[in-house]
């Protein structure tokens, strides 16, 4: 706003020269320098005040929410928790996702100190590690914006004396507050002020009602809403069934896959489509006909992943792998020539377990040409198109 205003006060005395010629009134070019110099002032105040109210928080921010993160640890929750925020009604304003509104990681504490409303802090394992989430909470803290610590499954407290030798434990720290003017001292105290809040424990095995009671929770502020409420029973028989591994960024990236697919799965007909943990007893509903299989790193090692694989290749279902983590790998035949068949689960009606069938069932997925769908750093559009 301040470049815009000097930039238009110089325009505007570079235009008064065109009044330097021979023939002149000199009383009219008085008064156009006088309107000039006036209009001026008055766009100097006007921004003065605008620049207040929006620091007294007396204007609407354009961004209700900024979701700080470590992308490698809970990026794909992050996404799915702006896919719950952005399509709940009391939402007006966007809500802040480096993977869709960062243009320049130059502006990025910019936003944070005067664009938006609520931060809201993911606190996975490393998230105290992570020199540009501590320089967004460190200007949070310095620019009294809100805050809401939100605790993930894998959070570990700083450890005794770490504040203290914070600059030790990590180096980068020193550039980020150096290109930023932020002191040490405050990234101590701001260390200090969100270690010790009060945070809201998130479930390890969080469904899709448990994501829109969390949201209610950033919403309203009422803490006392409940996370672990079991799902309802869907309204239509799923014909499409999402089948993911135990870990939570997994649940993450179907859930938000779900979230995405309904749009099209209820025009076809097929219902809301169904989001199946490896882990679950429960076996795939019989109305299911197509299985989309979530790909993540590590997630063959998983006997109770393999268990699946085993009753989608039972039930001779249409599947579909989907790549949700660009560090997985197709595994090779001869991963599984040594599996313990033993604790893989028999269906009744299904193929003997072998390694070789547990080999051959993995390759007749993989003969369908996978759909990446990277929650972690793909943006909207391109995570909407996948879907």
């Amino acid at each position: 706003f301040m470049d815009a205003f000097f930039g238009a006060v110089m325009i505007l005395f570079m235009n008064i020269t065109a009044f330097c010629v021979k023939e002149t009134n000199l009383e009219v070019i008085g008064w156009v320098c006088v309107a000039m110099v006036l209009v001026a002032l008055a766009l100097l105040a006007a921004l003065f005040v605008l620049a207040m109210l929006r620091r007294c928080g007396k204007l609407t921010k354009p961004y209700r929410f900024f979701l700080c993160h470590c992308k490698a640890e809970a990026g794909a929750f992050a996404r799915w928790m702006k896919l719950e925020l952005v399509n709940t009604p009391q939402v007006k304003q966007e809500v802040f996702l480096d993977s869709d509104n960062l243009e320049s990681l130059d502006c990025l504490l910019g936003y944070v100190a005067a664009d938006v409303q609520t931060l809201v802090v993911l606190a996975s394992k490393t998230i105290f590690y992570r020199p540009w989430c501590v320089g967004e909470m460190t200007t949070a803290h310095g620019n009294s914006v809100d805050s809401i610590v939100l605790q993930m499954p894998d959070f570990e407290p700083l450890k005794p004396g770490a504040i203290d030798s914070y600059e030790q434990l990590v180096p980068d720290l020193e550039a980020l507050c150096v290109d930023n003017g932020i002191t040490l001292q405050a990234v101590r105290t701001a260390l200090s002020v969100f270690s010790l809040r009060e945070r809201v424990n998130v479930p390890a095995k969080l469904a899709a009602p448990g994501m829109t009671a969390l949201a209610q929770i950033l919403i309203t502020g009422d803490d006392s809403v409940k996370l672990a409420d079991a799902p309802p029973l869907p309204k239509t028989l799923p014909q499409v069934a999402i089948v993911r591994d135990r870990t939570v960024e997994a649940n993450a990236i179907a859930f938000a896959l779900q979230r995405l697919m309904v749009r099209y799965t209820c025009f076809a007909d097929f219902g809301a489509p169904e989001v199946l943990c490896t882990e679950d007893d429960q076996e795939i509903p019989t109305t299911v006909s197509k299985t989309v299989l979530l790909c993540t790193q590590g997630c063959f090692s998983e006997f109770s992943y393999l268990n699946r694989i085993c009753e989608i290749s039972d039930r001779a279902l249409s599947v579909l792998p989907v790549i949700g983590d660009d560090e997985f790998r197709v595994p090779r035949p001869e991963t599984f020539m040594t599996i313990q068949i033993d604790r893989l689960r028999h269906f009744p009606g299904g193929e003997p377990r072998t390694a070789e069938m547990v080999a051959r069932a993995i390759a007749t997925i993989f003969k369908e040409i996978a759909v990446p769908f990277k929650a972690k750093m793909d943006r909207h559009a391109a995570l909407d198109s996948a879907a």
